[in-house]
């Protein structure tokens, strides 16, 4: 009999512990949306590349979203960028693009930033290469994640 009440007691102080941050969600979206974002920007530069179409990265302190020139190989520079970039993630033809949850915002490297086929990263000029490294940083209740965009490669970690 005591066993068992000391089974219970233990697992009566593990739920009063564990069971509210097992349930929290807030950690899980950041998590989701941080992940979404880092995604989205390496779709970008490799959509670039590969298409041979600037792609450009809107960036505010709540939201990313991804547009291009569906005109870029036949209409002249500079591009509208009028053209929404479709979700590959999702193949239903929706916008790449996301809005962080309430708690999380985004600060640093904001406004425009443009993947060009070349491989460089544009900022904020879609004709001007960013030679510098950039950051932007996420801020929420489960902590701070930094992304570096590398100007010359392109490459986002």
């Amino acid at each position: 009999m005591i066993e068992l009440i000391v089974v219970m007691v233990i697992i009566g102080v593990l739920s009063a512990i564990v069971g509210p941050r097992f349930f929290s969600k807030s950690t899980f979206d950041e998590n989701r949306f941080e992940e979404g974002l880092l995604n989205a920007a390496r779709y970008a530069h490799d959509y670039a590349v590969t298409s041979g179409c600037d792609v450009q990265m809107n960036l505010t302190s709540t939201s990313y979203t991804l547009s291009t020139d569906s005109g870029c190989l036949t209409s002249p520079t500079p591009p509208t960028f009028s053209t929404p970039l479709a979700n590959p993630f999702t193949m239903d033809g929706t916008t790449l693009s996301d809005t962080a949850p309430s708690g999380l915002s985004l600060s640093g490297l904001m406004g425009t930033v443009v993947f060009a086929p070349d491989g460089t990263i544009h900022s904020p000029n879609w004709n001007s290469a960013s030679v510098n490294n950039q950051t932007l940083t996420a801020t929420g209740s489960s902590g701070t994640t930094t992304f570096t965009f590398y100007g010359l490669s392109g490459y986002v970690d």
